[in-house]
């Protein structure tokens, strides 16, 4: 059952308040020259849509359109653009943009055209064109679009002339016009508050930073330690380095060669430690010297599956954490040799070194992982050096400056393996250690909470759009008077002005014989 109008509305195709429809041009690069009169213009494409409200086109290219071509299709105030091809998986085509002064004024020593990939429509003057706009918009925001759209996910197409039959309720121009108002102002207040929640994820960002930079430079603890009598860092190196001997040689005992080379590496290992100045029971160390293992992946793409043990790439680890999206399979023999070396297992650091560099994130519990190119895993002992704490140093932002001065490369920089296993960080007590994982847990704790909170709240404030435009077209945002008169008077008016812009055919008189 149809949704009955409200008082003094009439219901009736989006075609019939259209004067004009026409697509758009795409025109030549400026060095082109055409055989014939030809002008510069500013090109509204697609990707201007998504800002358009903050950039109003300063961001159109400037092509070069045939004379003819552009006095057609010239944009004046009142024009609508929709999206008719392009889009994505998850953005469907025909968002919109209206042409207000101000878009004209950007620019304004080039006429105005759209691309190829938008249609313009110009609506009758006898009607609020902003109304119309505002009533496409929410069409769209209501999802109801997704019955007009062709072609594939990757690039749809609007079923146009399917579009153009949508049925658009119409009230008085008076009504049009303070809903329009009414939204305008709504909308002013939804975007200024839009702007202030925009800086609380840069917010926490700087937060959690300025934990992780306390936390690692001892500052975080700097009151925890008066007092205490506690381990001195050398101490608790001199400790991780003869359990570590003694966990390499019972596994070359049992005929892992791979074991007695890292035994090797670590005796010739020297490093260049920072200048920073620590507190007095902290050192500086390196992942080699600190770890019990710091091991390189495979070198070569493995051979993929569509199912089985996740195979992580570089891009799969992110701001701490393991992604798994996008993550790729491998067979179980393909895990087994690419994993021979040293097989992923629980509170392992995965380091990434290239494509991007220096991210890391903690293996959980109960993950079956194998790691795949450009990444390098840490394995500490967890009873001297606890893996949260060497992964909130990675994460710091000391650490990843120090490693980006150890970086090669010009285009793409990145890592080689000495380079990571020389990185340094600054290790403080065992005891120390726990403390501050335990600090930064709290107060990660609660910035995650007002994160959630956020997005609890963005995701009401990004709906608000649609519940109010779906407000405003039901006749429930203004009010409804009779002095406003009837919409069916526009759309008498409409089709006399149809009637009057139709061809007059010319009658040819026959000569009598």
């Amino acid at each position: 059952m149809a949704n009955k109008l409200p008082k003094n509305w009439v219901e009736t195709e989006f075609k019939e308040l259209a004067s004009f429809v026409i697509g758009g041009d795409w025109g030549k690069d400026l060095e082109f020259e055409f055989d014939v009169e030809s002008e510069l213009v500013s090109c509204i494409r697609g990707s201007e849509i998504k800002n358009w409200e903050r950039d109003k086109g300063s961001t159109s290219s400037i092509r070069k359109v045939k004379s003819s071509s552009l006095e057609k299709r010239a944009l004046i105030e009142g024009d609508i653009l929709i999206e008719i091809s392009g889009g994505g998986p998850d953005q469907p085509v025909g968002r919109t943009v209206f042409i207000d002064k101000e878009a004209l004024n950007v620019n304004s020593e080039y006429k105005k055209v759209c691309t190829n990939f938008l249609r313009m429509v110009r609506i009758y003057d006898n009607l609020d064109k902003k109304f119309i706009k505002n009533y496409l918009d929410s069409f769209y925001l209501s999802g109801e679009v997704l019955k007009y759209q062709g072609g594939s996910n990757n690039l749809r197409n609007l079923k146009f002339k399917e579009f153009e039959t949508i049925k658009i309720p119409l009230p008085p121009l008076a009504e049009q016009q303070r809903i329009v108002a009414k939204l305008d102002v709504l909308f002013n207040h939804l975007d200024n508050l839009k702007t202030r929640l925009d800086h609380i994820p840069q917010l926490l960002k700087n937060f959690r930073q300025a934990v992780l930079t306390q936390a690692v430079t001892g500052k975080l603890t700097e009151e925890w330690r008066v007092g205490k009598e506690l381990e001195d860092g050398n101490a608790l190196l001199n400790n991780i380095k003869k359990l570590r001997t003694e966990i390499l040689e019972d596994e070359i005992s049992k005929g892992k060669p791979e074991s007695k080379r890292l035994l090797r590496k670590i005796e010739k290992l020297e490093f260049e430690k920072p200048e920073d100045v620590l507190p007095i029971t902290w050192i500086w160390t390196c992942f080699l010297e600190s770890s019990l293992k710091v091991v390189d992946c495979h070198n070569k793409t493995a051979p993929y599956v569509n199912e089985g043990i996740c195979l992580l790439r570089t891009t799969n680890i992110k701001e701490g954490k393991i992604k798994l999206k996008g993550s790729k399979f491998i067979t179980q023999e393909t895990y087994d040799f690419w994993s021979k070396r040293c097989p992923p297992k629980e509170n392992d650091i995965l380091f990434t070194r290239e494509a991007p560099m220096g991210e890391a994130a903690i293996i959980p519990k109960g993950m079956k992982v194998c790691m795949g190119q450009r990444m390098m895993l840490v394995r500490t002992i967890p009873e001297l050096l606890i893996p949260k704490y060497l992964l909130y140093n990675i994460l710091s932002f000391s650490f990843q400056q120090r490693m980006i001065s150890n970086a090669i490369g010009t285009s793409v920089k990145h890592l080689r393996v000495g380079d990571v296993e020389r990185l340094t960080f600054p290790l403080p007590p065992k005891e120390e250690q726990t403390e501050i994982v335990k600090r930064v847990e709290v107060l990660f704790a609660k910035a995650d909470n007002i994160e959630t909170q956020y997005q609890s709240l963005k995701t009401k404030i990004d709906s608000l759009p649609q519940a109010i435009l779906a407000k405003a077209f039901k006749g429930e945002l203004v009010a409804q008077l009779d002095s406003d008169g009837s919409a069916a008077v526009l759309l008498e008016e409409i089709k006399k002005l149809k009637e009057e812009l139709k061809p007059v055919k010319k009658t040819v008189k026959r000569k009598k014989k």
